[in-house]
């Protein structure tokens, strides 16, 4: 075998291929792990991104969750009679078929009223409310329960990737 303009005996020539395919399969590793490494990387921070891109979303709908509450609470404590008569003995809908006379009676810091209804998804919230047994006779007590059906659209009661939120008892004095 030639190398350069040197001639050299087929023992270092065996020598000499046997070495350099020993260095080119390092290199192939070498490059194999660092593809790798960089595909590890990319995936790692697409995963990053969208982490924090879901946690703003449930950042966003829990903040339209709190809104629709303290409005439903509000028309509660304005007109407990309506709010009452609404309920009777509980009521799950979702936001967007709250009863006309809650609705009407919401007192809204936005004009964008139709963002309170919808989660970051554009779907409506989901809503369960009912009254709870009290003994107090001056105050009517209701549990309120908002989730969203998540990416999927789909009311899964609050599982799957239903993003939920419940509060503390509402209680309304009755007059």
């Amino acid at each position: 075998m030639i190398v350069g303009a040197k001639y050299l005996p087929d023992s270092q020539s065996t020598r000499f291929s046997n070495n350099m395919k020993a260095r080119i399969l390092v290199i192939s590793g070498v490059i194999g792990v660092s593809i790798a490494a960089l595909g590890t990387y990319l995936l790692f921070q697409s995963w990053s991104k969208r982490m924090r891109i879901e946690s703003h979303a449930q950042e966003a709908n829990t903040a339209r969750m709190r809104a629709l509450y303290q409005c439903i609470s509000h028309v509660a404590i304005i007109d407990p009679h309506l709010f009452a008569e609404t309920i009777k003995g509980g009521l799950r809908t979702n936001s967007v078929g709250l009863p006309t006379a809650m609705k009407d009676r919401f007192i809204f810091s936005t004009n964008d009223v139709s963002s309170l209804f919808l989660d970051r998804w554009s779907h409506p919230f989901n809503l369960s409310i009912r009254p709870v047994v009290s003994t107090n006779k001056q105050k009517a007590v209701y549990q309120i329960i908002l989730w969203s059906s998540g990416p999927n659209g789909i009311d899964e009661n609050g599982k799957g990737d239903d993003i939920p939120a419940q509060w503390d008892l509402l209680e309304v004095p009755l007059e």
